[in-house]
């Protein structure tokens, strides 16, 4: 499975086109929406986007509070969603009991950049009414948390944790410039890595995630 965000949608075509996702499932949530193209804003809209090996038994997009004014002027729309996907999965064990498929609940988040921590742990507060509610039985939430304050002061990351939220890239850990992009998991075990690339100043994270 795999999370984009930022993932952009043409006139003539889209991210997930590309021969590379031929097999996966997918599902899009578009965040920022732009009515007249310019050079730099060339796309018609960018957005969350999950891909999977495996099928979608539920896919669903939900607006997130907003907790800032419109900056870029009237042509752009720009509004903060949780994309959310849902998948089942079985082990021959349950199988062998007739025991009904484990859900596996998929939110991909982009939080809000010019807040203050404030607002993005309303974001965070919401989101997490959204998966009481769809009552999965593993969450995983993954994404670019714009976390620019730096772990300490995102009393976000600290109410995920609280929560019951595995961190797989520690709040306690030390980041110049801050970690951004982060994967929190729960009621399963998993174990995050920092994977170096090139080409942009974001680099992908790795969640390893046992059933």
């Amino acid at each position: 499975m795999i999370f984009i965000q930022d993932a952009p949608v043409y006139y003539s075509s889209s991210f997930w086109e590309d021969e590379l996702f031929h097999n996966f499932h997918k599902c899009y949530a578009p965040l920022h929406q732009v009515k007249n193209q310019s050079p730099f804003y060339n796309f018609k809209s960018a957005g969350q986007l999950i891909l999977s090996r495996y099928p979608f038994t539920k896919v669903e997009m939900y607006s997130l509070p907003s907790v800032t004014k419109p900056t870029l002027g009237k042509n752009h729309l720009l509004k903060r969603v949780a994309l959310y996907a849902q998948i089942t999965s079985f082990s021959p064990k349950q199988k062998k009991k007739n025991k009904q498929n484990q859900t596996i609940g998929l939110y991909n988040l982009h939080l809000e950049n010019i807040s203050a921590p404030q607002g993005r742990k309303r974001q965070l507060e919401f989101l997490l009414q959204i998966i009481e509610k769809n009552k999965d039985d593993m969450v995983i939430i993954g994404g670019d948390f714009n976390t620019l304050f730096g772990s300490y002061f995102e009393s976000g990351l600290k109410l995920l944790e609280e929560q019951g939220f595995h961190n797989l890239f520690s709040t306690r850990e030390f980041h110049f410039p801050p970690r951004l992009d982060y994967f929190f998991i729960k009621r399963s075990k998993a174990e995050g890595k920092q994977v170096v690339g090139k080409g942009s100043d974001y680099q992908p994270i790795l969640a390893k995630v046992k059933r």
